[in-house]
């Protein structure tokens, strides 16, 4: 299964996936993109401007340089990061942030603040460990 990662049945088949859409009353969230970019609107720091959120399938955590998006940080234990271009950094800090994509807004948890980070990243696989399901076509569909 490509969803749970367990043998013996089809993504479409998981008990997992599927108990997700039964606990949302069957309804599926959708945040879509034109890819591999989300414009999202932010709730704080830039005042409702719009900022870019490169969706990831290479990254394994949420992350952002800006500290003004977080409405809740926290310390946590240091999380080492290695970037694309090979170069490592640490990430000491975690929180929630707000975002509007598409006039829905979402909570986005576990978003790592990593000051030297080039720019805003959603992690294609965070994201399916949450139960969204992200689709690549000529736009970036994210759905829960």
């Amino acid at each position: 299964c490509h969803y749970c990662g367990k043998t013996g049945h089809w993504k479409r088949e998981c008990r997992r996936r599927l108990r997700g859409t039964q606990e949302n009353g069957g309804r599926r969230e959708v945040m879509t993109a034109e890819a591999p970019k989300a414009e999202a609107h932010q709730e704080r720091g830039n005042r409702g401007g719009v900022s870019t959120w490169l969706v990831d399938s290479g990254a394994s955590h949420h992350m952002t340089p800006e500290r003004k998006f977080f409405h809740e940080l926290r310390k946590i234990e240091p999380v080492r990061i290695r970037t694309a271009s090979r170069a490592e950094c640490v990430a000491e800090e975690a929180g929630s942030i707000r975002v509007t994509m598409m006039g829905v807004e979402y909570e986005i948890q576990n978003v790592l603040h990593v000051p030297w980070a080039s720019g805003n990243i959603l992690s294609v696989r965070t994201l399916t460990k949450k139960g969204y399901e992200v689709r690549f076509n000529p736009k970036v569909a994210i759905y829960r």
